[in-house]
């Protein structure tokens, strides 16, 4: 909960039994005044005492307002200066180094069947990145039904006829300076002869922090690739679609 809104909470209970704080403690004093013969602490009248609570009542909320208005000023700064430090990374898929992926023709390869799919990140923003790290991975592969539809299966079920896993890095929490540049790379074991997937589908999660480390963003990258496969077990990747998300903001 904001400081703003238990401020705020505060401030209703407090004009809600002031009121009957109030009344009791008057009625207290009339008990007491009138059956132990106290006349001497009586100090003002009932009338007097109500202007003093409700002046007191109306300068607690007067704080209150003033305390509200220096939490919602600071809440606007920070938020200024986070929109201001925000890096903003964009995921480019690439196959061959080459600028983006439309569609891949590869000959069929007799020894290892492996085919890198790079995930190239670049800092589009003019402010840096810092402790970029792969937070998560998800890979499927896309099979048609025999009606015509399109299913997903986690990759690992079909190990025989595509495996797909990420090159391990030498290191994680990454930096990425203004207009820098990175990559993860993700290799894919693709036995034509043997493969009955129609594509692959991959999520990425990456999780950064701003410079200052004012805010931590979680990014979500998908791409879905179609496979096509030839008689003489030659293979092409095509792009279906890729999507750039900012998920997460902390």
């Amino acid at each position: 909960m904001k400081k703003s809104e238990k401020l705020y909470y505060q401030l209703i209970v407090l004009v809600l039994i002031s009121p009957i704080f109030l009344y009791i403690l008057l009625q207290l004093f009339r008990w007491g005044i009138h059956h132990h013969n106290l006349q001497f602490l009586i100090i003002g009248s009932v009338d007097g005492w109500i202007s003093y609570f409700g002046i007191v009542v109306g300068s607690l909320i007067t704080i209150f307002t003033v305390i509200d208005a220096i939490e919602r000023d600071k809440d606007s700064r920070l938020k200024d200066k986070i929109k201001a430090a925000q890096p903003y990374l964009f995921v480019n898929p690439t196959m061959d180094n080459d600028g983006g992926i439309k569609q891949k023709f590869f000959k069929k390869k007799d020894d290892v069947p492996v085919y890198p799919l790079n995930f190239d990140i670049s800092n589009l923003s003019n402010n840096a990145a810092k402790d970029l790290k792969l937070k998560s991975t998800t890979i499927s592969e896309i099979r048609m039904l025999d009606n015509g539809d399109l299913t997903y299966f986690d990759i690992s079920d079909n190990v025989d006829g595509i495996q797909c896993m990420f090159v391990p890095l030498d290191k994680d929490n990454k930096f990425i300076p203004p207009d820098g540049h990175d990559c993860y790379v993700m290799n894919c074991f693709v036995n034509s002869d043997e493969c009955t997937s129609t594509g692959i589908l991959v999520e990425l999660i990456l999780e950064y922090s701003d410079i200052f480390d004012l805010a931590t963003y979680s990014h979500k990258f998908e791409i879905e690739l179609n496979l096509g496969f030839f008689f003489n077990g030659d293979l092409t990747f095509t792009l279906d679609s890729s999507k750039n998300t900012i998920v997460k903001v902390e």
